[in-house]
């Protein structure tokens, strides 16, 4: 049976792993890794899905800006062991992320096709752009108000 619960200090090497099987090695010139960079996730946020010990399963949040100002949640990486999925432990990490994250606004790149049913909406054609994202339908929000718009940026601070 597959556990979801926090993530801890302990985690970091599998989750590493997990990451590097699930994006490629390449994974690190992803753009939103660009916005992560020197940046730790927020604490607290993190999730791991476990089967028995073995981490099958992750999602993280970090803190970014939206046009140099509002404070938002980057939702990501998502991943989850290959042998694994389909089994709807995808689902259980996001809808448990949300809950911890609670109303902010957060911002997922993904397929609208899974993020949709969480409540996550096109977010380009509300004015949200993030810097080298080649597929500006994989950009999505929830949670933001019609007045936050521009680009993703670093927020090297945490949010309330």
């Amino acid at each position: 049976m597959v556990e979801i619960a926090c993530q801890t200090s302990v985690d970091d090497p599998a989750i590493e792993d997990l990451l590097d099987r699930a994006f490629g090695p390449d994974r690190m010139a992803r753009p939103s890794y660009r916005l992560r960079e020197g940046v730790a996730p927020l604490t607290g946020l993190g999730l791991v899905a476990r089967d028995g010990g073995k981490l099958v399963g992750i999602l993280r949040f970090w803190p970014i800006a939206i046009g140099g100002a509002a404070r938002a949640l980057l939702l990501g990486p998502l991943a989850v062991e290959e042998a694994y999925r389909r089994r709807a432990i995808a689902s259980s990490l996001i809808e448990r992320g949300l809950e911890g994250a609670g109303p902010r606004t957060i911002i997922a790149v993904g397929d609208l096709y899974l993020f949709g049913r969480f409540g996550f909406t096109a977010a380009t054609p509300r004015g949200l752009v993030m810097p080298g994202l080649a597929d500006g339908d994989r950009l999505l929000v929830r949670g933001a108000s019609d007045a936050v718009a521009g680009c993703l940026s670093q927020a090297l601070d945490e949010i309330d």
